[in-house]
């Protein structure tokens, strides 16, 4: 069953692109949503609607197999979040924390890891195996992953950065695990890895 929009989006740009169009929000299916094998993102207060837009788009672009849109993070479908998505948005399931309350336990019981995006984690991001089934949690853009679902998580896994920073912008963080999760599927990686020296 379908949600027919209830407000008309638009888009404020100095040079918009001329094309309009009436959609309709589709509906999760709470009951499918898990039942595809691969990679999910669990997105933890991103309020940011360019990085939101980002993250969707990367996502749908490298075969993620749905995202679960915890309480905090912005609307995935405002006309911001819409356009940085490119797209992507209507390629991809998306289920709202609103919807499905006990997300945690039906992940479990589907067999899903959770992985924890952490910049305090021991382990690598290279070094998970992110061709099983598995679940990243992506946090807010400030404040990182909440406490609470840390103690969740199976791993905490860091991106290692050797320069004077060391957090990254969301987005570039869930590409990094994306990315990973693509390259690990198409080269047939074996685990486990050693570490590189520095």
């Amino acid at each position: 069953m379908m949600a027919l929009v209830k407000k008309i989006l638009v888009m404020r740009t100095d040079t918009p692109q001329g094309v309009a169009a009436l959609s309709i929000i589709p509906e999760s299916d709470r009951d499918i949503f898990w039942q595809s094998k691969g990679l999910y993102l669990i997105l933890d207060r991103i309020q940011d609607p360019g990085n939101l837009g980002t993250i969707i788009r990367t996502a749908a672009a490298a075969d993620v197999k749905g995202i679960v849109l915890l309480q905090g993070t912005a609307d995935p479908y405002s006309p911001k979040v819409l356009r940085a998505s490119m797209g992507g948005i209507f390629y991809l399931p998306l289920l709202q924390e609103t919807d499905l309350p006990q997300w945690h336990n039906v992940m479990k019981e589907q067999g899903l890891r959770l992985i924890a995006a952490d910049p305090k984690g021991k382990t690598p991001y290279y070094g998970i195996d992110l061709r099983s089934p598995c679940a990243v949690i992506i946090g807010n853009e400030s404040r990182g992953v909440e406490e609470s679902l840390l103690r969740k998580a199976d791993t905490r896994a860091s991106i290692p950065l050797k320069g004077r920073l060391k957090t990254l912008n969301a987005a570039v963080a869930a590409a990094a695990f994306i990315l990973e999760n693509q390259r690990q599927c198409d080269a047939n990686v074996v685990f486990p890895l050693r570490e590189c020296d520095s």
